[in-house]
């Protein structure tokens, strides 16, 4: 064998060496072929129904979604997960929080929008399961719907949702009826109120008015501070809702609500989601802050009280304070 051809046959074969490792090892092509695709917000939604939330929030955070945001992409993932096979009540629940926490946001609810139809499929699955769920997901979306012009769709998915709700209300109200017949048939109209508070199994401290800046209470609203909820349920509590009552310097009733919104009443419902209250201790108010007043009437206030309204345990279970009516009949609308 010649010299030449040795030496043709040697760069051959180093040639033939440098393409076979330089594909195996170049990244580049790796990417190009597929390998490792970019994330989008398809993976978000299959994590989230698939209840990986930590490698939902990865993505989300891999594509630039802030956390204000995170609750929009969580509801679109939970409706997936809630199918005619899978209609589990913790389903559900999570999915109608998610739905309420991204309704009330301040973010662009453009991705509800562009699901809508999906999320009113997934509610009409969720009316079968838990009417109390279903009321809150129905409302929210019905709002969703009239601001965004999804009537159509929404009446399309859950054709008689307008007298669901109407049905719900109507044996709610029954229901509270006879419960307020039950209750002032042997009614104490008595002074001690407040200490059949604090001898029950839920109950919170006193209500305070505080004042952020004297001046200008548009930028910086007055508002409610409550600083604990004990639980002596035996049972841990996930969701608290108390019921404050307001009065003037002269005791009569004033009303009360937040910016933004008006109401009839001296009474506001303060709502205390995932406060997570282990039997025997107390949820500490040292990130809820306060609930703001609006401007129109906190000069008027002078004087609070409180009632635990009702609670939600961890197993899906409700609390409805047995003297609640009582304390609504004693305190609202009425003088001090």
């Amino acid at each position: 064998m010649t010299k030449t051809r040795l030496v043709g046959i040697f760069i051959a074969c180093l040639i033939l060496s440098f393409g076979l490792f330089g594909c195996s090892n170049n990244p580049s092509d790796n990417e190009a072929s597929g390998n490792n695709p970019e994330p989008t917000v398809e993976d978000v939604f299959a994590a989230y129904a698939d209840g990986n939330e930590t490698a939902a929030e990865e993505t989300l955070v891999s594509l630039g979604i802030g956390e204000d945001d995170y609750s929009l992409y969580r509801t679109i993932g939970l409706a997936r997960n809630i199918t005619s096979d899978n209609k589990r009540d913790d389903a559900i629940k999570g999915f109608e929080h998610s739905l309420r926490l991204a309704c009330s946001s301040q973010a662009d609810k453009q991705v509800l929008i562009e699901h809508f139809e999906e999320l009113a499929n997934a509610a009409k699955i969720a009316s079968d399961e838990e009417s109390l769920h279903f009321e809150s997901i129905y409302k929210n979306l019905a709002d969703l719907a009239e601001e965004h012009d999804l009537n159509d769709v929404l009446q399309n998915a859950i054709p008689n949702g307008d007298e669901m709700i109407a049905e719900i209300e109507e044996t709610r109200g029954a229901e509270s009826d006879a419960r307020v017949e039950a209750s002032t048939a042997n009614l104490v109209w008595s002074d001690n109120i407040e200490e059949k508070l604090l001898e029950q199994e839920v109950y919170c401290s006193a209500p305070e008015k505080r004042i952020r800046d004297a001046n200008y209470k548009s930028l910086y609203p007055d508002y409610v501070y409550i600083d604990s909820v004990q639980n002596n349920s035996g049972k841990a509590i996930r969701d608290i809702v108390i019921c404050v009552a307001a009065w003037d310097g002269n005791g009569m009733p004033v009303r009360i609500h937040p910016p933004y919104s008006y109401s009839e009443e001296n009474l506001y419902l303060v709502i205390i989601p995932d406060a997570n209250v282990q039997p025997g201790e107390a949820w500490v108010n040292t990130t809820q802050g306060g609930w703001n007043i609006a401007e129109t009437c906190t000069y008027k206030i002078a004087q609070l009280k409180a009632c635990v309204a009702r609670c939600t345990f961890m197993d899906g279970t409700e609390w409805v304070n047995p003297v609640a009516d009582e304390w609504y009949q004693i305190y609202g609308n009425n003088p001090l």
